[in-house]
């Protein structure tokens, strides 16, 4: 997959949730950050589809978030470093995994792009929560065991401090 130029799909995603953030505001409209990440979700959808002629955004559950010259693409939004989603949801397909943050007024990214299968996603161990994970440590795992993983924005990597292994996400 040809993600050149993804810096302008960043660009357009900042700027409408900017725009979105400051309506809600306006409106007293309160979101949680599960909110908000379905929110950034949809706003990669459509600036992908504004910036790539290659892309389409269905906007249907039953299909992909978008398709990429035809190839499926499922985005995952987080907040933190873990990604989640539902148990009997995980589409075998090209992911790309967002995470984000605020930092003053600006939203930074990181944004990886890797093929997942069912098997790659960690079921829950709570009895409170239905769904699976995929984090920041299976990530590395993937770049370690030079799995295709393609960093569009941000960095990670993995540093030791005494016998702990540790890993650092940079949202950009």
């Amino acid at each position: 997959m040809n993600f050149e130029n993804f810096d302008a799909v960043l660009d357009v995603v900042k700027t409408r949730f900017a725009d979105l953030k400051s309506a809600y505001d306006k409106h007293r409209i309160v979101k949680t950050k599960k909110q908000l990440s379905e929110d950034v979700s949809a706003l990669f959808e459509t600036a992908m589809e504004d910036v790539y002629t290659n892309v389409v955004a269905p906007k249907k559950d039953s299909e992909p978030d978008i398709y990429m010259d035809g190839i499926p693409v499922e985005i995952k939004t987080t907040k933190g470093e873990d990604w989640t989603g539902g148990e009997y949801s995980k589409r075998p397909s090209q992911y790309l995994l967002v995470a984000w943050e605020d930092v003053g007024q600006d939203t930074r990214f990181f944004v990886a792009n890797l093929y997942l299968k069912e098997e790659d996603w960690k079921s829950s161990k709570s009895d409170k929560y239905y769904g699976t994970n995929f984090s920041k440590k299976d990530i590395i795992s993937r770049i370690e065991n030079q799995k295709d993983v393609d960093i569009l924005s941000g960095e990670i990597y993995s540093y030791n401090r005494g016998k702990q292994k540790c890993i650092k996400v940079i949202k950009t």
